[in-house]
């Protein structure tokens, strides 16, 4: 039904499209979304029909990296309301955790999520990640957030996932 791939400068325009239809009071801006892809230590996997290349974005999640820290982050994911209930949202995830283990050598995943989005704590749960810190005001609304994190390697060395 769908595919995944890694995402280029030419997506930006349809990210962004996504990025509007399913956040309408923080979007990220088209320059913080072709900053991710450009340029930060970032990378940017994107879904499209099964069949096609260059076809329409079904959605896109995006994950972050720091030098020096085997923490990853899971900093944005979405999926356009047609596709929500064909597990591509968890394929993303699923997707962005290998890359992060395989590509970056991260050892955990981490991750913000609106204490009121129900759905994506459901699905981030369902996966495998747990509560481990409450963001109190964290949104430009003032909505609490919840920080979620997973393992994705078994370390000898637990004190490395307060780093990063």
């Amino acid at each position: 039904m769908f595919k995944l791939r890694a995402a280029n400068a030419a997506d930006l325009s349809r990210i962004h499209a996504i990025e509007t239809t399913c956040f309408s009071e923080d979007a990220q801006t088209r320059r913080s979304l072709q900053y991710l892809l450009t340029r930060a230590n970032a990378r940017t996997l994107v879904a499209l029909r099964k069949g096609e290349t260059h076809g329409e974005l079904l959605g896109y999640t995006t994950i972050l990296f720091r030098r020096n820290s085997r923490v990853a982050r899971l900093y944005s994911i979405s999926v356009v309301p047609a596709m929500r209930r064909y597990k591509l949202a968890e394929a993303l995830v699923q997707a962005g955790e290998r890359y992060a283990v395989e590509a970056a050598g991260a050892h955990w995943m981490r991750l913000e999520v609106r204490i009121s989005n129900h759905a994506s704590r459901r699905l981030f749960a369902t996966l495998g990640y747990q509560d481990c810190g409450s963001l109190p005001g964290y949104y430009p609304n003032g909505e609490h957030g919840i920080r979620m994190q997973k393992v994705l390697v078994a370390t000898t060395h637990p004190e490395d996932s307060t780093r990063g």
